[in-house]
């Protein structure tokens, strides 16, 4: 006649088998499904089959804004020349998949937009629907973005400048979109 104790020791033993085989059935199907995320998807680029994100990891930089710059004005042949120099080759266009197929940088059409909107108030005809459309573009950019970083207000009821924000890097971006284009020049001069 077996003891109480050995009596209850098969079926513990047999428990503790199948929850540390359920158990690491769980943990071999997690790590499969943590590696196929990871895994760095093909896309096609033809309708729909492309990211919803350029597919490049951007380190973080600090930046300080600041209003006291002595760039980028408004109306003259300078400040033209400033605003001309945030755009990579390109123009904040990138050609993706097999095709090369063309997309633009939400970046790069802000950018585009704030020139349309910027040349609008120094030019007449430069057309309104235009403006129109990149001041609804913003508004919903920004909108769409709900950046939450607290701004304290000084004295005069405007933001206060000088603080430091935690930015994607434009330098790395800007590299990259030079050399897509450089790779599509070259792709399209072997058609």
């Amino acid at each position: 006649m077996a003891l109480p104790r050995q009596r209850w020791r098969k079926p513990i033993v047999i428990c503790i088998a199948i929850i540390g085989s359920l158990t690491l059935l769980n943990l071999w199907h997690l790590v499969g499904e943590i590696s196929y995320r990871v895994q760095a998807r093909h896309y096609t680029y033809i309708d729909p089959d492309w990211p919803d994100y350029l597919p490049i990891r951007l380190s973080k930089t600090k930046v300080k804004l600041n209003d006291n710059s002595t760039h980028y004005g408004i109306s003259s042949e300078e400040d033209e020349h400033d605003w001309a120099s945030v755009f990579p080759d390109g123009n904040g266009f990138v050609r993706m998949g097999h095709d090369k197929r063309l997309f633009a940088l939400s970046a790069y059409h802000e950018m585009h937009c704030m020139q349309s909107v910027r040349r609008a108030i120094f030019q007449e005809g430069h057309g309104d629907g235009h403006v129109q459309h990149c001041l609804n573009y913003l508004r919903q950019m920004i909108l769409c973005r709900t950046d939450v970083q607290l701004e304290p207000v000084v004295e005069d009821g405007t933001v206060a400048w000088g603080r430091e924000r935690t930015c994607r890097s434009r330098e790395e971006l800007y590299g990259w979109l030079s050399k897509n284009m450089a790779e599509y020049r070259a792709w399209r001069w072997d058609q």
